[in-house]
C-alpha cells in the first residue's frame, strides 16, 4: 500500500505542478481555460468559475488543462471570445505559456531543495561510527556491528572517511585489517571487500553515521538550492546526451514500473530521501519536455519558432496537432516498450 502511495504521490505531483504552470501563466495571458483538472476519468468534484472548470477526477495520476485554441477547443464553450484563444496571443506569449510547464518542474525542485536545508538542513561530515551492516557483506560475515568504530584500516589511522573509503577500494578484494573500538575495548577484524558495478568500488558493505544536520538561513538555503538543482539538471542532461548517443542501452531507461519500483524503495529510506527522489524525476520531466519532439513541449516551442523565422503561422494548427498526435502514438510505443523491459527487469 505504501508502494503504491509513494507512486501516486511523486508522479501526480510532478505531474500536476507541470499542467499549473501552463494553466497559470495561460491566465495571466489573458487566454481562456476551459478545464483545469486534478487527475484523470470521472469527476468527483467540479466547479466553475471566471470561465474555468475546476474539477478532481477519479485516477490521481498528474492533472491536465484545456486551453482555448491549443488544441482546438473554442467550440466547447458558448461565450468564448476569439480574443481569448492561445493562437491570438503573440509570439512570445505562446512560447512563455508552453515553456511555463517544464520550468514549474524545475521550481518544483529547487523549492523543495531549499526548503529541505532550511527546516531539517543537510547531513553533517560522515562519521567513523558504522550506523548499519548490509546484510551477507563481507562486513555482516566478519563479525563488525553497529555502533563499532574504525580507528584504523591496514594501519593507517582513519582522520577521515574518505581517506578510509580510497584504502578500501584500493585494496582491490584483498585482506583488510580493521581496528575497531567497540564498548570502550579495541578490537581487530580481517575482511576482504567486495567489488561493486553499481558505484564502481570495492565495499565493505556498511553505512557509517553522519554528524547532526546542518541547517542553513533562508538565504543561503536558497543558494544551496540553486546550486543543487543545477548539479542535478547538468546530471541528468549529460544522461540524456549520453542515452541519445547510444552510451546507456534502451533497456536502462525505467518506464511507469520502473518508477513505481524505485518510488516504493526510496519510501522505505524516508519521506525526505522520497521528496528528493520528487525533485529528481520533476527536473527530469522538466528537461524531457524540452526535447524538439512531437506532443512535446519542445515540440510546440519548435514549431513557435519556425512561426517566428517565417514571420507567420507555416503550419495550419489542424496540421500541427496531427504531427503531435503522431508523435504521442510514438511516445506510447515506446512508453510500452520500456514497460516491457521493467517487468522483464523485475522478474530476473
Amino acid at each position: 500500500m505504501i508502494s503504491i502511495l509513494a507512486f501516486l504521490f511523486v508522479f501526480a505531483t510532478v505531474v500536476f505542478v507541470h499542467e499549473l504552470g501552463h494553466f497559470g501563466v495561460a491566465k495571466l495571458m489573458g487566454v481562456r481555460v476551459f478545464e483545469f483538472g486534478l487527475g484523470f476519468g470521472p469527476k468527483l468534484i467540479k466547479f466553475k468559475r471566471n470561465g474555468t472548470i475546476y474539477s478532481v477526477n477519479a485516477i490521481p495520476l498528474g492533472g491536465f488543462v484545456k486551453i482555448a485554441g491549443l488544441d482546438d477547443e473554442e467550440v466547447k464553450s458558448p461565450d468564448y471570445e476569439p480574443g481569448e484563444s492561445y493562437n491570438s496571443k503573440k509570439l512570445w506569449q505562446r512560447i512563455l505559456i508552453i515553456l511555463a510547464g517544464p520550468v514549474m518542474n524545475v521550481v518544483l525542485a529547487f523549492a523543495v531543495f531549499s526548503a529541505i536545508n532550511f527546516f531539517v538542513g543537510v547531513p553533517g561530515s560522515v562519521t567513523n561510527t558504522i550506523e548499519k551492516i548490509i546484510p551477507s557483506s563481507p562486513a555482516s560475515i566478519s563479525g563488525l556491528r553497529s555502533g563499532d568504530k574504525i580507528l584504523k584500516v591496514n594501519n593507517y589511522t582513519v582522520t577521515n572517511m574518505e581517506q578510509a573509503i580510497r584504502i578500501i577500494n584500493d585494496s582491490k578484494g584483498e585482506l583488510l585489517n580493521l581496528v575497531i573500538l567497540r564498548s570502550g575495548q579495541s578490537k581487530i577484524i580481517q575482511l576482504r571487500a567486495f567489488y561493486d558495478k553499481t558505484i564502481n568500488r570495492y565495499i565493505l558493505g556498511i553505512n557509517l553515521a553522519s554528524g547532526p544536520n546542518i541547517r542553513y538561513n533562508p538565504f543561503v538555503s536558497l543558494k544551496f538550492g540553486v546550486l543543487e538543482t543545477y548539479q542535478l539538471s547538468r546530471m541528468i542532461i549529460v544522461g540524456m546526451v549520453a542515452f541519445f548517443t547510444g552510451h546507456i542501452p534502451l533497456e536502462q531507461v525505467a518506464g511507469p514500473i520502473g518508477i513505481a519500483q524505485m518510488s516504493s524503495q526510496v519510501a522505505k529510506e524516508g519521506f525526505l530521501i522520497l521528496l528528493r527522489f520528487l525533485s529528481f524525476l520533476s527536473i527530469n520531466l522538466g528537461i524531457l519536455n524540452l526535447i524538439p519532439f512531437p506532443a512535446l513541449d519542445g515540440g510546440r516551442i519548435l514549431f513557435l519558432l519556425f512561426e517566428g523565422i517565417a514571420g507567420k503561422n507555416v503550419v495550419t494548427v489542424k496540421r500541427e496537432n496531427f504531427v503531435h498526435y503522431i508523435g504521442f502514438v510514438i511516445l506510447i510505443l515506446f512508453i510500452i516498450f520500456v514497460t516491457y523491459h521493467d517487468i522483464v527487469r523485475i522478474f530476473k
